[in-house]
């Protein structure tokens, strides 16, 4: 397959409190300079996170940005519908910062690449799929920026509604980067990926599994597999509204010191597996 050599990560979660964080302002504190002017919130948590998942690395032009999200920009949605139902003018920021592809966009204008440019949306392991789109579509040697943003949308308790989340539900805005190149390579990567159907599948894998390998369980995944001896679980994001295998995947590939096998199931009983190799 084509191996997936890690470069650089960053993770951030940030819970959100009752009013919501000036991005603008911390995207020059935490990086050193400002975002575009008229961006959404969603556009300036992706060049958060992209900025320090890269630090001063200067990518080839060639280099593909693959993106996914679970709500989009869901602020700049709603500002539309709102306005729409009181029959109002529809505002022209907002109605061309709705489209998700704006995100991957920005982040292609500032880092100057001119590679494949994709955003992938999945109601299950979405994550895994974006690794796998870079797996199956990209050249050996092309770097690729991977990146998984969620926005917060304020009051708390309407976003909670919106969602379908309890009233007390923790929810924040969440950005989560992993920089790979594509190809055979020293260093640590990710060997392999693979989808199984159902329970039984899954069982039959891991009966061939090498022994040396350590193995790492989302919390669906140990439900489903009650009969496993204990190994670690995978580390648990704090927000509702993030993307739980995102964060979960980038926290174990930083701390794995062997090769590892890292299994999620979906609610509707199917398996993905993240192979990698410290």
């Amino acid at each position: 397959m084509n191996a997936l050599r890690i470069q650089a990560s960053h993770s951030m979660e940030w819970p959100a409190a009752e009013t919501p964080t000036n991005l603008a302002e911390t995207l020059r504190e935490l990086t050193g300079r400002p975002g575009p002017r008229r961006v959404s919130r969603l556009v300036r948590l992706a060049l958060l996170g992209a900025r320090q998942c890269l630090g001063n690395r200067q990518l080839p032009a060639d280099s593909a940005v693959l993106l996914t999200t679970r709500t989009g920009p869901v602020a700049d949605t709603v500002t539309l519908l709102q306005q729409g139902a009181a029959g109002l003018p529809l505002p022209p920021v907002q109605f061309v910062n709705v489209s998700s592809n704006m995100v991957s966009y920005y982040l292609a204008a500032e880092l100057g690449v001119q590679g494949s440019n994709q955003v992938i949306l999945s109601r299950e392991h979405a994550w895994f799929g974006l690794l796998e789109t870079a797996q199956l579509t990209l050249p050996p040697g092309t770097p690729v920026l991977l990146g998984a943003v969620e926005e917060n949308l304020w009051p708390l308790a309407e976003h909670r509604q919106r969602l379908g989340l309890a009233d007390e539900a923790p929810l924040g805005d969440s950005s989560h980067w992993l920089l790979v190149e594509t190809g055979e390579g020293p260093g640590p990567c990710i060997t392999a990926l693979e989808r199984h159907p159902d329970d039984q599948a899954m069982r039959a894998r891991l009966r061939r599994c090498p022994p040396e390998t350590t193995l790492t369980l989302t919390a669906n995944a140990r439900q489903a597999l009650p009969e496993r001896p204990p190994c670690p679980s995978a580390a648990p994001s704090q927000l509702q509204n993030g993307l739980p295998d995102a964060h979960a995947v980038i926290h174990w590939l930083a701390e794995l010191t062997g090769p590892g096998w890292w299994l999620d199931r979906s609610p509707r009983g199917h398996w993905v597996i993240i192979a990698a190799q410290a």
